[in-house]
């Protein structure tokens, strides 16, 4: 019995299309959910010149670099690197923290025009800060050890500097829990930051320092101001 031309056409575009198809693609595998860190809150509409506002740069952050790549990880035991499969963020970690890190300055210091990129204008200071670790453990708890620096813009002076060593409990189970307690440790981060350079700018932080209780433990390991 001949199979007439007509069918086995149809049978060779099924079989072809079938072969097209890359393995695991077309199983309804949902893909990873994308996070960045920091609030994204509403902004109030309007406009407003900073050309006569003192500029503070926040220099791009140095992260380890287990932590430098756009994989959500966290800590297991005996040191290990867990990378999220069902999440990432949306940009390599030491961007969005460094993004993360100037937009909580500017919320908490409305006085200074805070940036990342002073191209067009020589910044009255910088912001240096280098990470340590970041450590989410899955098992729950977390720590972050960084040393920030304030810098006068012009001649590199070292105006303030310090060390901190930040806690935090509570569980880690999901992406979102994992990402929530970054974002709390990297506003207390900036916080502390806030504090030092608001008196050397003559501003006042918005709101004050944070009085609040929680979970966190802030500890300062070192501190040094040089006026």
């Amino acid at each position: 019995m001949h199979m007439p031309w007509s069918v086995r056409l149809r049978l060779l575009a099924v079989l072809a299309g079938a072969l097209a198809v890359p393995p695991g693609c077309g199983m309804g595998e949902p893909s990873p959910q994308v996070y960045v860190l920091g609030d994204a809150g509403a902004a109030e509409p309007g406009a407003a010149s900073q050309m006569n506002t003192p500029t503070v740069e926040v220099r791009p952050v140095r992260v380890p670099d287990y932590l430098d790549t756009t994989d959500i990880v966290t800590r297991g035991a005996g040191g290990l690197v867990v990378p999220s499969e069902s999440g990432r963020w949306g940009e390599r970690f030491s961007i969005g923290l460094t993004r993360a890190v100037a937009a909580d300055l500017a919320r908490k210091l409305p006085g200074l025009a805070v940036t990342t990129s002073a191209r067009w204008s020589e910044p009255r200071w910088q912001v240096a800060i280098e990470l340590e670790s970041f450590d989410v453990r899955s098992a729950g708890g977390s720590s972050l050890a960084a040393t920030w620096t304030i810098l006068e813009g012009q001649h590199r002076r070292r105006l303030a500097e310090e060390r901190v060593v930040l806690t935090a409990s509570g569980t880690n189970r999901t992406d979102a829990e994992v990402v929530a307690v970054m974002d709390r440790e990297v506003n207390d981060l900036a916080e502390r930051i806030a504090v030092s350079l608001a008196p050397l700018a003559g501003v006042s932080p918005a709101g004050g320092r944070s009085t609040r209780k929680d979970s966190s433990r802030r500890t300062t390991a070192a501190m040094s101001g040089h006026p």
